[in-house]
Parts: structure tokens; sequence; C-alpha cells
């Protein structure tokens, strides 16, 4: 619909019309405006009359303080010069500027990027990054080469980060913090060869070992029959998570990234070394 109205005498000499842009300056929250789905609305100042605006963004906001002394642009969606009011939506344009910018983002984006971004959304599984236009997954195994147990103890809304891009499936992107240059078992031949000696900490335990952390994103096994030559029923008994242990790499597999400990090898090293004395 595109009928337009003169309002001279409600709204000074301002034409307005259905989907007409139109800036305003934006005063005091509302407290509510909620129409099923919609967005909270606000009072707005233009021209000489006192109007609303409905769905500021494209996203629910609970908190429209932002909006206050700042000049806004808008679609009118409903005019009553009778109660002297305008319904303007803003979301309209928003979508519209934000499809462009996926459209802009898609055209050059490709996997290997690496691309700065914001964070938008924090939850249990991972964090969603907006990147100008499109919103990318860090997924939780994705954000440390480490372990991360609880990624909002990690990450803040707002933030800004680097992140690199690992898979674009139609518009869905998955991000990672996991560069290349920075993956630990880069040079595991050389820092962890057999028969090198390590300090790490237990991160957890089983009934037949424990797993030693080395460095972030690498852990070792310290199997139970390798813990002490004296008799070891459970790891638990002379271990615990947090503890700090020196031992020796018995064996070394590169390629499934895995690691054997012996601190029993570095007590027969130490009783032999008596013995010879």
């Amino acid at each position: 619909m595109n009928t337009f109205f003169t309002c001279e005498q409600k709204l000074g000499n301002t034409i307005f019309t259905f989907s007409q842009k139109a800036k305003v300056l934006s005063t005091s929250p509302l407290n509510g405006g909620l129409t099923r789905h919609l967005s909270h609305a606000v009072n707005i100042n233009c021209m000489n009359g006192s109007y609303e605006c409905k769905m500021l963004g494209d996203t629910y906001e609970k908190d429209l303080s932002k909006y206050k002394d700042q000049e806004i642009e808008f679609v009118i969606s409903e005019f009553n010069p009778r109660r002297n009011r305008i319904i303007g939506d803003r979301r309209q344009l928003l979508v519209a500027e934000r499809a462009e910018k996926q459209k802009e983002l898609f055209a050059k984006l490709k996997v290997g990027d690496v691309i700065e971004g914001t964070v938008k959304n924090v939850t249990d599984f991972g964090a969603f990054i907006d990147l100008g236009g499109v919103d990318g997954l860090l997924h939780i195994s994705e954000m440390s080469w480490g372990r991360v147990d609880n990624p909002k103890k990690v990450f803040t809304v707002g933030e800004t980060l680097k992140v690199l891009v690992k898979d674009i499936h139609d518009t869905k992107v998955a991000l990672s913090l996991k560069f290349p240059e920075t993956n630990p078992w880069a040079n595991a031949a050389e820092k962890y060869a057999v028969g090198t000696v390590v300090t790490g900490k237990v991160a957890r335990m089983t009934d037949f070992g424990a797993f030693v952390e080395l460095a972030p994103g690498v852990d070792a096994l310290l199997h139970v029959s390798q813990i002490s030559r004296a008799h070891v029923e459970k790891p638990s008994d002379v271990l615990s998570v947090g503890q700090e242990i020196t031992a020796k790499i018995v064996d070394l597999n590169e390629a499934d990234k895995k690691i054997s400990l012996s601190m029993k090898a570095l007590e027969n090293t130490e009783a032999q070394e008596e013995t010879e004395e």
C-alpha cells in the first residue's frame, strides 16, 4: 500500500507513507509494547507528534535504553491521524541490510580464512560469532586445543575474536580457534620422544589409569600398572586430580595422538643408580 497522507494539522507539514523511511529522535522506552512475537516499543518525538516504533531490532531486545536520544530509521507500518500516532517498523530495514551483508560476505568467504567477529551469544555447547551479516558457530570442541568445560567462563558477549573458518555449508559457518600453527602435536615426535622425562598435571582418572595433561590439548595415559613398583589397586588411591607428577614417556603414537607414561620407570632408574653406588 503506497497511499500518501498529508497531515498538516496533526503532524506538521510532513507527508508520510506506508513503507517510507523516516528518521526520528527516540526518547523514553515504554514498559510493554509487546504484541505476540514483537519487541518492546519506544515513544518517538517526530515533528509535532508523539508516536511508537515497534520491532526495533531483528532479534528480541529487553533493554531499549540504548536507543534514547538516538536517531533511528524505520518503515511506517501503520498511520492513524485521529490518534495522532504512527507505528514504525525498524526490523524490515535491519533484515534487508543483514541479508545484503550476508550476500557480500558469502561471496568472498572461504574455508581457511581468518576473520574477525564479535561474540553475539554464548551457550553451553558453544558461542555464536557475528561475522558481519553472518553468524558462525564456535563449538565448544573448537574453542581450544585443551579442554573447555564452560564456554560462559571463557567468552563474554561483545568480545572481539579472530576466528578460523573451518567449514561452510549453505548459510551455516563453523568456526575454530584451533589454528594450525598453534597445534601442540605439530612437533610431538621431538618434544615427546620415547625416553623423555616430562611433568604434567593429573586431569582425570579411571579405574585403569590416570590421564595427565602435558600441555593444553596433549593428554598422556599413566596406566595403573605404571604408577609405582608397589602394587596400586586404583589410581585414586595414590593420585589426585590436579596433582603434578613427573614420569617418563614409554610410548608415542603420533598418528593416533596417544602417549603412554610410566612413573615406575623412573623408580626403576633410581633404584638401579642406588645399587650401582
